[in-house]
């Protein structure tokens, strides 16, 4: 998690926005997990509104849920179906099938239905924590979410909060240029073949060393 906001983008009323994994591999623990998370805005407007209360505020989330679960079960061949693959357009597909893979991919997304439900139920008090703190600062930072919703601990007014991001952010800039004036010193060292930690070689001093 990266950060949450309740500002509209685009047809979305809000956008959780994630890190991105550098790791091109996804284990089948991990495609489940992103099913839960993209199940997550459907059930918390049925929890909190209603059967009738949800809206289409969580399409996109819905379609990306579908995405994951026929990937899963076609591209991937996680599924119980068998270890074929199948492209979306593959025409060599029987409809015998079809079926079935339709069959998992709905029961795929009908058990992180579940999952997601149990777990929003049981943690029911921390997301309406959340929404209440989102109502009043709009955007919450990942570290933000979890103080409000796992601690239960209250934010300063937005502006006093505001003020403390630009402080982070600020001590996180200073800490990288320290570094980057650090590892340029490092840099420099070696160019003149001497140990940056020793002082020893150099110009001055024998034989160059130096990968340069």
């Amino acid at each position: 998690l990266h950060k949450v906001t309740i500002l509209p983008r685009g047809p979305a009323g809000g956008v959780t926005f994630f890190l991105d994994d550098d790791n091109p591999m996804t284990t089948r623990k991990q495609l489940l997990a992103r099913l839960d998370v993209a199940m997550g805005g459907r059930v918390a407007e049925e929890l909190i509104y209603g059967h009738d209360g949800v809206t289409t505020g969580a399409s996109s989330d819905m379609s990306q849920a579908s995405r994951i679960a026929r990937a899963y079960v076609r591209r991937f061949s996680m599924g119980a179906h068998g270890i074929a693959t199948y492209s979306n357009d593959d025409d060599n597909i029987s409809e015998a099938m079809r079926e079935r893979i339709d069959a998992e991919v709905e029961e795929l997304l009908s058990q992180s239905y579940a999952r997601v439900t149990l777990l929003m139920t049981e943690n029911k008090d921390k997301l309406e924590r959340l929404a209440k703190a989102l109502l009043e600062h709009e955007t919450l930072t990942a570290d933000e979410c979890r103080l409000v919703a796992i601690e239960g601990k209250a934010l300063p007014a937005p502006e006093e909060l505001i003020k403390a991001r630009m402080a982070a952010a600020r001590r996180r800039a200073e800490e990288r240029a320290s570094q980057a004036k650090l590892e340029d010193a490092e840099v420099l060292a070696v160019r003149k073949g001497r140990s940056p930690s020793d002082g020893s070689g150099g110009a001055d001093g024998g034989a160059k060393s130096g990968i340069w």
